[in-house]
């Protein structure tokens, strides 16, 4: 991939959290004198002494902090107290938010680091937009910078996952406060970032997965809504580039985590992005074809394809693209799962996670797809309908609450719709004359539907039986 130049820095950081601060040496830091015993009494004074030496001393005390840490996790219950009595104060001290960076550059241990992260975590929350703006940049900085030095090995990067995890939802917090605003090339920046290599490829796209849900699913309960409205008009606007970013890694990466992570991120995005990205593109066809058929990537496909599916007032000109990704998808079924050799209830119970997972997800998507699109369906691939729902027969057997919850809901909308669109005098005559082989065999929706309604039955009837 093409390198890029990381992230612009301002030109000057002044206050606590300059650069020289950010790079002050471990070796500075390790040759503080040994702090003394934590109090193990509880006297609020001895308290406030720790505090105070921790919000005040110079260079910062990291071993101080960290035997206060090493004691709110290995301590006897009174030191533990005493040491979460000391952490709670220091996180939402206002100067605690100085120590930062010293705390995450030198600390030797998680714990520490993510005191710190907590702590900045509640600046972020409750102070950033009174803080003088050198300090918001000097923050972001010093987090983006963190998070491409860790994301440029691909083996840190695994080794420090949890870490770096926190430190992505803090950028993500950042963000949606300073963008579009105060950082209005934060998408470009993390897309162009992400062109730099795979390992910082795969973070970026979960960190634009978090971001999506950011503001398309968690806002509501914490922005007011001039500012959701604003930033979901900015994801949009900016989407482009995002896309592009997603669809080459989709098409050419043969990295496993990055695909992976990439068709997460896209799951996010489809209920709320252009119909224009799926249906102008071939986007559908590269899940279809190129992903499905690979155990890594079935599940997120599936789910892909699932809400693709289910997309609401799409223009009637798209249909056909409907029907060719149930057409395509269901050849690669077939193929995952040839319904006519193997019992899937049975499998279902001997299946790894990933493996009953995939059934749970077939599920959603026969039933998206059936009770979007039946109509379409019928008329230009009517036999793979058929063998959808016969397939998805053999899936309400299995011994699960959740799956049968699914197809129970389909089957009742299904054989509802079907009774609704029959003629007045057949429907008085009952359900036997239209469901099964001794009905009247002589009105359409027998012709068409009569064996897999009576597939339905027997299964409702084994179904009522084991219960």
């Amino acid at each position: 991939m093409k390198k890029i130049a990381k992230f612009d820095k301002p030109a000057h950081t002044p206050l606590s959290l300059s650069l020289s601060l950010f790079t002050m040496s471990a070796a500075t830091m390790n040759g503080h004198p040994p702090p003394n015993e934590l109090p193990n009494g509880g006297q609020s004074s001895e308290i406030e002494q720790t505090l105070n030496q921790l919000l005040t001393e110079e260079p910062f005390p990291i071993n101080t902090l960290e035997k206060v840490v090493h004691l709110m996790y290995n301590g006897n219950p009174q030191e533990r107290q005493i040491a979460q009595n000391i952490l709670v104060q220091f996180e939402e001290a206002e100067a605690s938010f100085s120590k930062v960076d010293s705390i995450l550059v030198n600390a030797k241990n998680q714990e520490t680091q993510f005191i710190a992260l907590k702590t900045l975590e509640y600046t972020i929350d409750r102070r950033w937009k009174v803080l003088p703006r050198a300090q918001c940049e000097g923050v972001k900085n010093f987090i983006v910078e963190t998070i491409i030095e860790i994301t440029k090995d691909a083996s840190r990067m695994t080794k420090e996952k949890v870490y770096l995890s926190k430190l992505n939802l803090i950028l993500v917090k950042i963000i949606s406060h300073d963008w579009p605003h105060h950082w209005p090339t934060a998408l470009a920046d993390i897309v162009n970032a992400a062109k730099s290599g795979e390992s910082i490829c795969q973070n970026n796209l979960e960190i634009l997965r978090l971001l999506s849900e950011e503001i398309f699913e968690f806002s509501e309960d914490q922005m007011v809504q001039n500012k959701i409205k604003h930033l979901k008009e900015s994801m949009e606007a900016e989407f482009n580039n995002v896309f592009e970013l997603c669809y080459f890694v989709m098409g050419n990466s043969e990295n496993e985590g990055l695909v992976s992570t990439c068709l997460k991120t896209l799951l996010k995005f489809t209920n709320w992005i252009k119909h224009e990205y799926f249906f102008e593109t071939d986007l559908i066809e590269k899940l279809t074809t190129r992903l499905l058929p690979h155990p890594p990537f079935r599940n997120a496909s599936i789910a892909c394809l699932t809400e693709i599916a289910g997309l609401e007032n799409t223009p009637e000109k798209y249909q056909p693209k409907f029907v060719k990704l149930y057409a395509d998808a269901f050849k690669v079924i077939q193929q995952i799962i040839p319904v006519e050799t193997v019992n899937i209830s049975q499998a279902y119970k001997q299946g790894s996670d990933n493996e009953q997972k995939l059934v749970s997800n077939l599920s959603m998507f026969f039933a998206t797809v059936f009770t979007n699109h039946q109509q379409c369906l019928m008329n230009d691939c009517g036999e793979q309908l058929l063998g959808g729902l016969v397939f998805l027969v053999k899936i309400s057997e299995v011994d699960d609450v959740e799956v049968f919850k699914i197809c129970l809901d389909f089957w009742h909308n299904f054989c509802n719709k079907l009774y609704q669109q029959m003629p007045m005098n057949v429907q008085v005559q009952g359900f036997n004359n239209w469901s099964g082989p001794g009905g009247a065999g002589n009105n359409g929706v027998n012709a068409v539907f009569g064996k897999v309604l009576s597939q339905v039955r027997v299964m409702m009837i084994k179904k009522n039986g084991e219960t």
